[in-house]
């Protein structure tokens, strides 16, 4: 029988903590690391192969370039198909890992600089965007999507999601490019600024519940920057402006408002800390259980059988 991943909790016990620090650093880390290098080495350079004409949006930092490149490959492993994955660097990428990420799939690699000169020309109407773009990097996995992103319907993946079996619906909604509902990764609770009544108080929107902002495919029309800028154009909003979870809060409101209509994904996509890696289509590794994304995850799709490297029988 499987265990079942731990999540992490803030431990009181400074001696415990010393310890679990001490595992952490020393054992966990390193160990995480090597599960990574060996998932990547197994399979194909999907650089190398032909790519289909979708492309998916990631937003990405140095210290998870390892992890995103494990994603996007299990990512193809699973849909038997070669997409690009649009890079949007939060500003900490190297060249070096530039090069890694091309080395491994096919990637279209948006650098922070490249992106800022971008935001700020196409901006300058929507001044309270820009600000807030400026003001915490998460942003970027909205407001960047809808700068750079084209095509009906708009896909994106966050670097911490690996799948197990065929995200078919995910696929299938996206690669259509035909307009209907907006998908979106179902959340275990509302991870937004506020709570939805005092949002809907003041800003006269009653949030989508428990989006998650992980994984999602939007209509293009329906990530409307007018109606961002009008939201953050309000007192209620401006100390929030930083605050990590606003991108998660602003998404959800543009779900409710759109004519199209909003629904979650699969249950087999949800967000949820205890899912086995078997039970699920994908699983996201959030903050409590991020270690799990080797730990569990890499370490179940290394086990016999579970990946078969042919680039043959995918592509």
């Amino acid at each position: 029988m499987p265990s079942v991943l731990t999540p992490l909790e803030n431990e009181k016990n400074l001696i415990k903590r010393i310890r679990n620090k001490f595992h952490r650093e020393f054992i966990q880390i390193p160990q995480r690391s090597r599960l990574r290098k060996r998932f990547i080495n197994t399979l194909p350079l999907y650089s190398t192969y032909p790519s289909n004409k979708y492309s998916i949006h990631s937003l990405l930092c140095h210290r998870d370039v390892e992890m995103g490149i494990c994603c996007f490959k299990a990512f193809n492993y699973f849909a038997g198909d070669n997409f690009e994955f649009i890079i949007h660097d939060d500003g900490s990428l190297t060249d070096s890992d530039i090069q890694y990420i091309r080395n491994q799939v096919v990637a279209k690699i948006h650098t922070k600089s490249e992106s800022d000169e971008i935001a700020f020309q196409t901006l300058q109407l929507f001044p309270n965007i820009l600000k807030y773009r400026n003001s915490h990097f998460l942003a970027l996995k909205l407001i960047d999507v809808i700068l750079l992103g084209s095509g009906t319907r708009m896909a994106y993946l966050d670097s911490d999601i690996l799948f197990f079996q065929k995200p078919e619906f995910y696929l299938e909604t996206f690669m259509t490019q035909e307009k209907s509902k907006n998908y979106f990764n179902k959340d275990f609770f509302d991870a937004y600024i506020d709570s939805p009544e005092n949002i809907q108080k003041n800003l006269g929107v009653f949030p989508f519940p428990f989006i998650n902002a992980g994984l999602w495919v939007c209509n293009k029309e329906d990530l409307d920057l007018h109606k961002i800028e009008e939201w953050l154009a309000t007192e209620y909003l401006k100390p929030f402006i930083n605050f990590y979870r606003l991108e998660q809060t602003l998404l959800s409101l543009l779900a409710r408002e759109s004519a199209h209509g909003a629904d979650y994904l699969p249950e087999g996509y949800n967000v949820d800390l205890l899912k086995l890696p078997q039970n699920c289509i994908g699983k996201h590794y959030v903050g409590k259980i991020r270690h799990g994304f080797e730990l569990e995850g890499i370490r179940y799709l290394l086990q016999a059988g579970h990946i078969v490297p042919d680039i043959g029988k995918h592509i």
